[in-house]
């Protein structure tokens, strides 16, 4: 079920058995030193939960399919804000009140649970010491993030780490360079979010032409590749995750402030060259999607499309 995630050997073990007894524990907990790298894996907990066939990532089923396509079962409740409130947590107990269709579990996945203010965190808190029979809470959190300690005693913890280099290779096999597998490591520092792509090279293109077109007006609904006619930039954003896009995007800004400097090592060193060259206007926006390889500040941005549609046509009033 988790045959395409490289890494977390150990955790993917651990998962499996867990829907294989199919006794999901009442409350799991998954921490990473950056929540963003666990939305595969979690995706695919999610999705084999409610799986009506053998739970193998390519399940042809009804509920895998319509997951497939980011419409979410009917007895899965999928909170992903920047900023949860007490009626977040409401809407949760509404959600538990409401019969199961057929003898599934209801399921709660709240990815970010340090993004709960301290008076959501304490509603919530009673009905995880008190689930409904058939409750079961996913919760994803960042190394750092705060959490309730009463909270954290409430879930079982999965710990997951950084892939290294060597697990990084065996999604590539020998199709890659070394020097390119290097760089794409390098881009995403040891997350695992790049399993999300099926062309890299693609999306880094995509990613070099938005970088060079900042003074282009709504570009973003009329972009064509020279090389990919048939492919708008708009459709390429839209298919990955937002902060891994906004990670390939942002690293070359941070190599064009490198290239102005004359220190530091390039993130993307096969473009080396054509970023020195780039045209590029705008000091404001420069400086505010470079600041956005820090990952504190990409999460105070996230699934905003006005706001990233406002840096990439160049806005300077963002």
């Amino acid at each position: 079920m988790f045959d395409d995630i490289v890494g977390h050997s150990k955790q993917k073990f651990f998962l499996s058995n867990i829907l294989s007894s199919q006794k999901i524990p009442r409350s799991l907990l998954f921490r990473s030193p950056d929540s963003t790298g666990l939305h595969r894996i979690t995706f695919q907990f999610l999705k084999s939960i409610f799986c009506l066939q053998d739970r193998n990532y390519r399940c042809p089923c009804k509920s895998c399919e319509l997951m497939g396509r980011g419409e979410y079962h009917r007895d899965l409740l999928y909170l992903d804000e920047e900023k949860y409130t007490v009626d977040h947590v409401v809407d949760i107990d509404k959600f538990l009140l409401r019969g199961s269709f057929g003898n599934n579990p209801k399921v709660i996945f709240i990815r970010n649970i340090q993004n709960m203010g301290d008076a959501a965190q304490n509603k919530i808190l009673k009905t995880l010491e008190e689930p409904p029979s058939n409750a079961c809470f996913v919760l994803t959190v960042s190394s750092g993030g705060f959490v309730n300690p009463t909270i954290l005693s409430r879930c079982l913890p999965v710990d997951f780490h950084l892939i290294t280099f060597e697990e990084f290779k065996t999604k590539f096999g020998d199709d890659v360079p070394e020097d390119k597998l290097l760089i794409y490591y390098r881009l995403f520092e040891g997350q695992s979010d790049f399993q999300y792509y099926d062309d890299l090279d693609l999306v880094r293109k995509s990613m070099f032409y938005v970088f060079k077109n900042l003074d282009k007006n709504n570009f973003i609904d009329k972009l064509r590749f020279a090389n990919y006619p048939l492919v708008s930039l708009k459709s390429i954003i839209q298919k990955y995750p937002f902060e891994s896009n906004l990670r390939l995007l942002s690293s070359f800004f941070v190599d064009r402030l490198l290239s102005i400097t004359g220190s530091g090592v390039f993130y993307n060193l096969d473009y080396k060259e054509e970023i020195r060259n780039a045209k590029i206007i705008g000091k404001q926006v420069f400086g505010r999607v470079s600041c956005l390889w820090d990952g504190n500040h990409v999460n105070n941005h996230l699934n905003n499309w006005l706001w990233i549609q406002g840096v990439l046509i160049g806005s300077e009033t963002i």
